[in-house]
């Protein structure tokens, strides 16, 4: 009985070891697919993604460098979505955009080859990234903008149809762009306004959550009305105060630098 007691217990020493050599390799093995230098991450989130959010996309986050991509695909997924030929690739930028701006936006970057598209989208992005109707496109530039233009800021193009928008918002940039909870949500409207009116402001539209704001501005108008110095923000809470309430607010939200307010009022 004793021998057999033995027995037993060495079995579970044994799987206990296996298991947890196990969790080292995966650990290890997480920790070499995430080493990825920050002016070289790519996209996988949004400013101010969760750790969490960013888990489910079964990509890497790295927290610890304010003003960086936090969330960002592996070197495996990098490998993996970014191989494609020149004649596959289907431009998601403009010409002389930079590695660091392409991988923002989550685009792979390819500069190797002079006669073809070096920032383009990923084999996990959407190809026809520019098929909206003209009741979904989000205004990125203004009446009369040439092409050059609204290309060089990264955007779509087509004049084929009189009195719409024509310079708009890819779809990957509304899904990036538009991601934030009704409670982070700053009106950009009035209540009941439609979904033409809105978009054609440059702003976010969604009306699933009926008693939220429907059309408010997008993260990176909000993020450009937030870039300011530490020493120009003006308190806008109180020093305890969480994200949820000074989003209620209206105001920018940064908890990144100790000793200065973290809710304060953003630019006008």
């Amino acid at each position: 009985m004793a021998q057999k007691t033995l027995l037993m217990l060495a079995a579970a020493l044994v799987i206990g070891l296996s298991k947890a050599s196990d969790e080292t390799d995966d650990q290890l093995l997480h920790h070499q697919e995430c080493s990825v230098v920050v002016k070289e991450r790519r996209e996988c989130g949004y400013p101010g993604i969760s750790a969490k959010e960013c888990k489910k996309r079964s990509c890497c986050f790295d927290a610890s460098a304010a003003g960086t991509i936090w969330c960002f695909h592996s070197r495996r997924a990098d490998t993996e979505q970014c191989a494609l030929s020149l004649k596959q690739r289907t431009d998601c930028g403009y010409s002389g955009i930079s590695a660091e701006e392409c991988n923002r936006r989550g685009c792979c970057f390819d500069s190797s080859s002079p006669g073809g598209n070096w920032c383009y989208y990923s084999r996990i992005q959407d190809k026809n990234q520019c098929v909206l109707t003209p009741t979904q496109r989000r205004e990125c530039g203004y009446k009369g903008i040439s092409a050059k233009e609204c290309n060089s800021k990264g955007c779509c193009f087509d004049s084929s149809i009189p009195e719409v928008i024509w310079c708009y918002f890819s779809k990957e940039q509304d899904k990036r762009q538009c991601a934030l909870q009704p409670k982070q949500r700053t009106d950009c409207g009035f209540r009941g306004i439609a979904a033409e009116e809105c978009l054609s402001r440059g702003c976010c539209y969604d009306s699933s959550h009926p008693e939220e704001i429907w059309c408010y501005y997008s993260i990176a108008h909000v993020l450009r009305k937030c870039l300011m110095k530490p020493r120009e923000r003006k308190e806008c809470g109180f020093p305890t105060i969480s994200s949820e309430e000074c989003h209620r607010r209206g105001c920018c939200f940064d908890s990144s630098i100790p000793e200065i307010p973290w809710c304060f009022h953003h630019r006008t």
